[in-house]
């Protein structure tokens, strides 16, 4: 961009009552030289977060040519996202934030990045509620337009799938792995350490791409009694698989294994040092 390019400046607010879910406004004020206008609008149904992005992006949609934009909010999420790159980064990764969480609004954050490519935008932050006349203006244009009758859905937020609702973390079977799409199953660990402080009850695996999901709902703390019940060393005990109760069965070398009838599972005995058996490894 030259040198001559409009410097607009740029004042943004969003609102959502009650939040999330209610109707939600925004309200822009865009100031260059001696001119001002003012931009309001609402929706039904949406969230604080969605109307903070949403009122940049019709900010900078109502510009007619690119411009040099000093933009300011008083919402942190929109201007570090922005102004740190995290929404780019967002993007790049296909839109998840790390490995265990997807981001959200990434219809919004899409159509913003890409309206950053037009016009050179500098984001500022400002603090809401302290009497900065421009922000404060904005703030009572969002809260004004939430007010009113019959408002228009919010397609980007009515419209999301459950995992946009839960930010795509993956927690049950059947859920689109995140590398290849193919849905994951439910899979139960090996038996734990005795030496661990914790382990995970189970886990979620992809069969296509081998990636293995760890949630935190399965992670388990191990106790001293909880570890001395790990070991399978008599009859009837429960299949660290399945909790089928055990049975004793002879090999064909004459040595003595536990055997779970139901999932197939063998735990190999052993004798310890005073000749008492012990199970000790799971074929």
């Amino acid at each position: 961009m030259t040198d001559d390019v409009k410097h607009v400046l740029i004042y943004t607010d969003g609102a959502c009552d009650p939040n999330p879910g209610g109707p939600g406004g925004y309200g822009i004020l865009l100031i260059y030289n001696e001119k001002r206008k003012e931009i309001s609008g609402g929706f039904r149904s949406t969230t604080s977060n969605r109307m903070e992005v949403y009122a940049a992006i019709k900010a900078l949609e109502s510009l007619k040519e690119p411009c040099r934009v000093t933009l300011h909010s008083d919402s942190k999420y929109l201007v570090r996202a922005m102004s740190k790159g995290w929404a780019q980064r967002w993007k790049d990764k296909d839109w998840w934030r790390n490995e265990r969480d997807r981001a959200i609004n990434a219809d919004l954050w899409d159509k913003l990045l890409s309206l950053c490519t037009t016009h050179q935008v500098k984001f500022v932050w400002v603090q809401g509620h302290a009497e900065n006349p421009e922000n404060e203006r904005c703030d009572h244009l969002a809260v004004d337009a939430l007010k009113q009758k019959n408002l228009p859905p919010d397609e980007g937020y009515e419209n999301r799938s459950e995992d946009e609702k839960t930010g795509a973390r993956i927690t049950r079977e059947g859920q689109a792995c995140r590398k290849c799409s193919t849905p994951v199953i439910k899979r139960i660990p090996r038996k734990p350490k005795k030496t661990q402080a914790y382990y995970f009850e189970y886990y979620f695996y992809c069969p296509k791409c081998g990636t293995m999901y760890l949630v935190e709902e399965a992670k388990r703390n191990i106790d001293s009694d909880f570890a001395a019940q790990l070991e399978i060393v008599k009859e009837g005990q429960p299949c660290r698989k399945c909790s089928t109760p055990v049975i004793k069965r002879i090999s064909k070398k004459h040595k003595p294994f536990l055997y779970c009838p139901m999932c197939h599972a063998s735990y190999e005995i052993k004798n310890n040092v005073s000749g008492e058996q012990e199970s000790l490894t799971l074929l």
